[in-house]
């Protein structure tokens, strides 16, 4: 088997992640959850506008809970770090995140990394 030139990577890259990504499978009940799904891949940008379809192009969210009998998004889950709340870009993106999965009737939940980390403690 030759070398490979590429490394693979981790899709839940922080322990933030891997305790939402516990905690959100726990509770699926039979649905799938799937992670770093690309926003295009769930909602249909080509109604968008230029600017919003290059960015739901670029965008992924960090889970999507799938109904297994329709295949349809029930609901999708963004992780929230302190950098969401810091940087003026990130809160910029997620607003525009926020508007395409209001406009596709996806509900969005938005959890901080403090609460999962809490959850996860059990302390909730």
């Amino acid at each position: 088997m030759a070398t490979p030139d590429l490394a693979i990577r981790p899709l839940l890259v922080n322990r933030y992640e891997k305790l939402a990504d516990r905690l959100l499978a726990d509770s699926a009940q039979g649905d799938r959850l799937l992670t770093k799904v690309g926003l295009a891949d769930v909602i249909d940008v080509e109604a968008l506008d230029s600017s919003l379809k290059t960015y739901a192009l670029k965008a992924h969210l960090d889970f999507v809970m799938v109904d297994v009998e329709s295949s349809l998004p029930s609901f999708a889950v963004e992780l929230d770090g302190r950098q969401h709340w810091r940087d003026p870009n990130n809160r910029r993106r997620d607003a525009m995140k926020d508007r395409l999965c209001e406009r596709a009737n996806l509900p969005l939940l938005r959890i901080t990394s403090e609460f999962t980390r809490k959850r996860a403690a059990g302390s909730c």
